[in-house]
């Protein structure tokens, strides 16, 4: 049985994310196995999880399930719009209760996200409304994270050393990733920022902007996809990689969208 990847063009320099057909465990495994896998979409793929239900019920607006079993955790927040790279953006250590009441709750406008958390180590019960992604032997888990806040969060473009599988839980966030080969050209920084691109315009290069007016325009080989609730997305490793909510008010009208979003790190 052959395997195709469906790519279609959104513009002259980003492409849609490409899917397997068919996408099944073998083809998958032999997909993220090959010696220089690209990145794949896996639409609803994960809409079954456990966590999808129980974590964001329609009739639980204050997170209580959450705060039940997190509530008094220190967690790292980061407060601001801009990412980490923004020096405006402060980093604080508060208990996951409060970080729900003060950052997600409707009639609170505080900007904060907690990102790359890892809850799991300390709560292992959250693990049991997730399941971990089939993934290709000899690999093994390596990390993984939680990223929970409302649609005004951006995470810098960057690339990581480990392959990873993201999914998105609740709400809608947009992806878009570049090859390694397209390192030079994204800026990396310098030091422990060596990993993560310096420029800030990255969204305005796209289907709609075809004109230019972004420093990324004319990069070849990107990518990019609207994440649901139960989608997630195949990220090699040394992939650039950046994202941001896409919904600036929820579904229900009672504010800015609430996005969350796990993933995994995996390694020999």
């Amino acid at each position: 049985m052959s395997t195709r990847l469906r790519s279609p063009l959104l513009s002259r320099s980003i492409s849609s994310i490409p899917t397997l057909s068919p996408l099944t465990p073998l083809t998958y495994h032999a997909h993220t196995s090959s010696p220089a896998p690209t990145p794949i979409l896996l639409p609803a793929t994960f809409s079954h999880l456990p966590a999808i239900q129980k974590w964001f019920r329609k009739d639980d607006k204050r997170f209580r399930y959450l705060k039940e079993l997190i509530g008094g955790r220190l967690v790292v927040v980061e407060v601001g719009e801009g990412g980490y790279t923004d020096p405006q953006t402060k980093r604080v250590e508060v208990p996951f209760g409060l970080f729900v009441d003060v950052c997600l709750g409707a009639e609170v406008g505080m900007k904060g996200y907690l990102a790359q958390s890892d809850v799991f180590a300390q709560i292992p019960t959250l693990l049991s409304d997730l399941q971990t992604p089939y993934l290709p032997p000899p690999q093994k888990t390596y990390s993984r994270s939680l990223w929970l806040g409302k649609s005004h969060i951006h995470t810098p473009l960057h690339t990581d050393p480990n392959d990873n599988v993201f999914l998105q839980l609740h709400g809608t966030k947009r992806i878009r990733l570049y090859p390694p080969t397209a390192g030079a050209q994204l800026r990396p920084g310098q030091g422990v920022l060596r990993n993560t691109s310096m420029i800030r315009d990255v969204w305005s290069a796209g289907a709609d902007a075809d004109a230019g007016g972004s420093e990324v325009e004319g990069v070849e080989g990107g990518m990019e996809a609207v994440l649901r609730e139960g989608d997630g997305v195949f990220i090699p490793r040394g992939w650039w990689h950046t994202l941001k909510g896409e919904n600036r008010h929820s579904s229900d009208g009672s504010g800015d969208e609430i996005v969350c979003s796990v993933n995994w790190w995996f390694r020999p």
